[in-house]
């Protein structure tokens, strides 16, 4: 049962009310575990446990706040995250929905044909096959369709999905008949998740009710204090428990304090939830607290909220596979190592489904590059967003470093260093990482080949080639070069440049 914005009531589908189980009672329960705990520790020095002994009275107000926080922390986990009623945003915490921690990857026979059937019109078959590192394609057109418009869109598509070592091979029109329409046998995952109310009826009260107030008058600490012409033996009696009382508000009001900046602390960002400064007002309270103390104090300081923050940051890390505390070790500012963390669990999901894909060959801006290469970039917090020569030459044989932040590299297919001579099939699964030794430190040359091992396809033969400044430079004008010619589509072009591309490597 529910209601309605326009004031209405309606009753929801298969709602029920049920009846409630006596011993399903979870302030009864308190009360019994809180006897049974001052019984074994007082022995035979206390035993009235009747509700007129003061003892007794004070568990009874103490265990009905600890249930008022029972209750505050039973509503479902995203009562928490949304406690403005503005809807739950599973993202801004990074909780990510299946359809973005599982999006289709191309990787298989299959993920290319059905990437065609489904984005080019027009193909009525489609058949992909892998050989050596090639993927041949045979499609069978509607009528009146112009075969090479579709071999062109179809060259567009596949380097746009493109895989490392992986090139297209023949596109052809296949014979009438031999092949059969796949176009329905792929078919995207369905997943069913859990639909989230946009508006919540409970919020989270931050200002705090001093479980003193719950005591009874004669004891003179509630809100209406002690009655006029109390004796100072008597005020100071109510002065002392107002003492003892302390030490629980305090406690009380940072628990739920805590509960009520969950949304703060699991937000997938650096922010961490403003500093608590716990304030009781009561009669009396200045003749016991120092105000300019607490004015100045704080629960939780941003030391211990910051490792809060990282305790949250690891958990996401469990949940995706992922160690982005190692990856941010080498930042020593807590504040500034939680924000690098959020930046790549905000990565990852996008990053893991595209893992194996390699440049676009037909990109002339150069702006396309392999998916490694921009979580080396992201890693190196550098902010460049395509590829360019790293080292410029200066006439008397001087060089200039241009980008110092990072450990350049290059990703050297030799499935796309093709020459008129018919290469060898192992070596269509070879790459070569083409590394800049600019830096001697050993941290971040252990950082990027960790990178490679860990990340890479494990199919493939890697090498590694550290070049000094002035083969790196050499290097980088035979690699600009050879883009240029694929992009371009110069073959001749293409085939010297890498015969000049294996020389250099070999």
């Amino acid at each position: 049962m529910g209601q309605s914005f326009n004031g209405e009531l309606k009753i929801e589908e298969n709602s029920h009310l049920y009846r409630r189980n006596k011993e399903d009672n979870f302030y009864q329960e308190l009360q019994n575990r809180s006897l049974e705990m001052i019984q074994q520790l007082s022995g035979n020095l206390w035993t009235d446990f009747n509700e007129h002994d003061p003892g007794v009275t004070l568990m009874d107000a103490l265990n009905y706040a600890l249930y008022d926080l029972h209750y505050q922390t039973h509503f479902s986990f995203e009562e928490y995250l949304n406690q403005k009623g503005s809807g739950t945003d599973w993202r801004k915490s990074g909780l990510f929905p299946a359809h973005v921690l599982f999006d289709r990857s191309i990787v298989t026979c299959d993920d290319y044909e059905q990437l065609f059937l489904s984005s080019i019109e027009g193909i009525k078959t489609c058949e992909v096959k892998f050989k050596k590192g090639y993927y041949e394609v045979a499609v069978d057109l509607e009528s009146g369709i112009d075969f090479e418009e579709i071999h062109q869109q179809i060259r567009k598509m596949y380097h746009q999905n493109r895989n490392l070592c992986e090139n297209l091979g023949e596109v052809k029109w296949m014979q009438k008949g031999k092949n059969r329409n796949r176009q329905n046998i792929l078919q995207d995952i369905e997943y069913h998740e859990k639909q989230v109310s946009e508006h919540t009826n409970w919020e989270m009260k931050h200002e705090y009710y001093s479980v003193r107030n719950e005591l009874p008058d004669c004891y003179g600490v509630n809100e209406k204090g002690l009655p006029p012409g109390a004796s100072k033996e008597r005020k100071a009696r109510a002065m002392q428990l107002n003492g003892y009382l302390s030490i629980f508000d305090y406690l009380l009001m940072a628990t739920k304090n805590q509960i009520a900046q969950t949304g703060n602390l699991m937000e997938l960002s650096e922010k961490i939830p403003p500093k608590f400064k716990p304030v009781l007002k009561f009669n009396d309270w200045d003749k016991l607290l120092d105000e300019e103390k607490m004015k100045n104090n704080t629960v939780f300081d941003s030391d211990f909220l910051n490792h809060q923050k990282s305790l949250y940051f690891d958990y996401l890390d469990m949940l995706y596979g992922e160690d982005t505390a190692k990856l941010s070790g080498h930042i020593k500012d807590v504040t500034k190592r939680n924000q690098f963390r959020a930046k790549l669990i905000r990565f990852f999901p996008q990053y893991n489904t595209h893992r194996f894909r390699s440049f676009n060959l037909t990109d002339s801006t150069l702006e396309s590059i392999p998916e490694i290469k921009k979580l080396a970039m992201m890693l190196s917090e550098n902010k460049i967003r395509k590829e360019s020569p790293s080292i410029k030459k200066f006439t008397k044989g001087n060089y200039q470093i241009i980008i110092q932040k990072m450990v350049m590299f290059y990703l050297i297919e030799h499935l796309l260093l093709v020459t008129e001579e018919e290469q060898e099939e192992i070596d269509n699964y070879r790459l070569t990482v083409v590394i800049s030794d600019l830096s001697k430190n050993r941290d971040e040359r252990k950082m990027i080949l960790n990178l490679f091992e860990e990340r890479l396809p494990a199919h493939l033969d890697i090498n590694y080639l550290w070049l000094e400044t002035k083969e790196m430079h050499r290097f980088e004008n035979f690699y600009f070069r050879w883009r240029k010619a694929w992009a371009g589509g110069d073959l001749e072009q293409v085939f010297e440049m890498s015969e000049e591309m294996r020389n250099f490597l070999n």
